[in-house]
């Protein structure tokens, strides 16, 4: 007879052992059982460091005093043991120290369940809060239907309980995700409602926090300098209150606003400054937010080779912290920078897992762009017919979510796609009201670009003085903001331009 192979062999005798095990223990008394799981837990214990200090109420804690020690590596072992040995204090001690340490070591499913286990041996407002930790996980990790269901469980209770200060915490939380799914105006009544129960309880610190999160819905909806004055008022209050983690995070924002408005170098030292506050601190996560953000600075400064090590960094990052949302963001980044150095199928690949994702947790302003990318690509390769249905499929996510800033993005884009096929006189129309859009918000960027888009539009209609003073003033701002990458792009199509109309090139602005 032949032999069975060692590994099934070993296979088979675990199968047998651990059935002997469960048996073995079945067979125990339920008193003799609880003494076993006593014995061991006093014994991992022991080995883990000895008893962690006695927390105080969890909803009198902020989720920022929690600190790591040595045996939280054990504690969700030891809570299933006092668990069963009918140890409640033991058991809350350390299902509260297993669930920070799974949050903290980005062990996403583990948290959630954990901090689910945790607002089941609570009460009133102390439930609440357990319950808003584990949303906080779930929103963090872009999962935001669950989120969204387990902030507003968490608000009715901490009502119930009348904890304001917890109350205004959750009705942020629910305004930041309203916002980051295109819920324009209930995340602005979210926000300011937040605020007016952070100064009613002298709340500073989530007063600060929240102040930056309604800022960045400003620069989002094309309110530039009411944007930047309440990012300011925001870093004044994380500074007074020497909160560092909310002053990078904040930093971070501010550089996306100035790399909106075009100033590529504040944005670029404002980043780095965020960058390194979030490793001061340990704040990892946004860590790779912002290693995101300077690759796309390095991208569309002409670093190419820069930009693509440091998106390569970022998604290490976001893999490491589960973070699906921002993941999903920098593989759409990725994939522009793919499209723009000639790399169009790993471009197409990149979009199409860009857009899943971000489908997937509701990232409607996301969405959207990628849309816009994907529909340039396309026109690229030749297929127009898909290159204008993902245009207009990206402007109406725009207008229905009341994204301003980037309405105008993709009408510029519409207006060039017209005039590239034919539709000169249309593209003219559709430029005025895209140049106004982009002075209304602020993005001067995108005004400069599509200045020089639009004196080709002028040119192509014979109006020859009126595309010198439009190319002049376009490539100034152009050319002031650095945008090397992107004036390139347009300077050769204007040379042939002019060579096709038997006249000079249009000379660009002296900066």
């Amino acid at each position: 007879m032949a032999q069975r192979p060692p590994a099934f062999a070993e296979c088979a005798y675990l199968f047998r052992h651990a059935l002997l095990r469960d048996a073995a223990y079945q067979l125990q008394l339920p008193g003799d059982r609880a003494r076993l799981h006593a014995l061991a837990f006093a014994l991992i214990e022991q080995v883990a460091g000895g008893r962690p200090p006695e927390q105080g109420a969890l909803e009198a804690k902020s989720d920022l005093e929690d600190r790591s020690l040595p045996g939280d590596t054990f504690a969700r072992e030891l809570s299933d043991h006092a668990r069963l040995t009918g140890d409640v204090a033991s058991q809350r001690l350390y299902l509260r120290r297993a669930a920070g340490h799974a949050e903290r070591t980005f062990a996403i499913d583990d948290a959630i369940r954990l901090w689910r286990a945790e607002a089941a041996l609570e009460n009133g407002a102390g439930r609440g809060e357990a319950v808003r930790r584990a949303a906080h996980v779930a929103f963090q990790t872009g999962r935001h239907a669950l989120a969204e269901e387990m902030f507003e469980e968490a608000l009715a209770m901490l009502r119930a309980a009348g904890h304001r200060r917890l109350e205004g915490l959750v009705m942020g939380s629910l305004a930041s995700l309203y916002n980051m799914t295109a819920r324009r105006v209930e995340a602005e009544k979210g926000f300011r409602e937040a605020l007016s129960i952070h100064l009613e309880c002298g709340d500073d610190r989530t007063h600060g926090a929240t102040l930056g999160n309604l800022a960045n819905l400003l620069r989002e909806t094309g309110r530039t300098a009411l944007a930047e004055s309440t990012f300011e008022e925001s870093l004044a209050v994380h500074r007074a209150n020497g909160n560092r983690r909310s002053e990078g995070i904040t930093l971070g924002n501010v550089a996306l606003l100035y790399n909106d408005t075009g100033r590529k170098a504040e944005a670029e030292v404002v980043c780095a400054r965020a960058l390194a506050i979030h490793r001061e601190v340990g704040n990892r996560r946004f860590e790779g937010v912002a290693l995101g953000t300077l690759g796309t600075i390095y991208r569309e400064t002409g670093r190419v080779e820069l930009a693509e090590a440091i998106f390569e960094e970022a998604l290490a990052i976001h893999r490491e912290t589960g973070d699906r949302r921002y993941f999903g963001i920098v593989v759409g980044n990725r994939a522009i920078l793919h499209q723009q150095t000639g790399r169009l199928a790993e471009a197409e690949a990149g979009y199409q897992q860009s857009l899943e994702i971000l489908r997937e947790i509701g990232n409607r302003a996301g969405e959207a762009t990628l849309l816009g990318n994907i529909a340039i690509l396309y026109e690229e390769s030749g297929r127009l017919g898909d290159a204008g249905r993902n245009f207009e499929a990206a402007l109406a996510i725009q207008r229905e979510i009341r994204d301003r800033v980037s309405e105008g993005v993709s009408l510029g884009n519409i207006a060039g796609f017209w005039l590239r096929t034919g539709r000169a006189a249309e593209a003219e129309r559709l430029y005025a009201e895209v140049l106004a859009i982009h002075r209304e918000v602020g993005n001067r960027q995108a005004e400069g670009l599509n200045l020089c888009d639009f004196a080709l539009c002028q040119l192509a209609l014979g109006r020859l003085e009126e595309a010198k003073s439009t190319w002049k003033a376009g490539s100034a701002i152009v050319l002031e903001l650095n945008l090397q990458r992107s004036w390139r792009r347009r300077l050769e199509p204007m040379r042939e331009a002019c060579r096709n109309a038997g006249i000079p090139p249009l000379e660009p602005a002296t900066v």
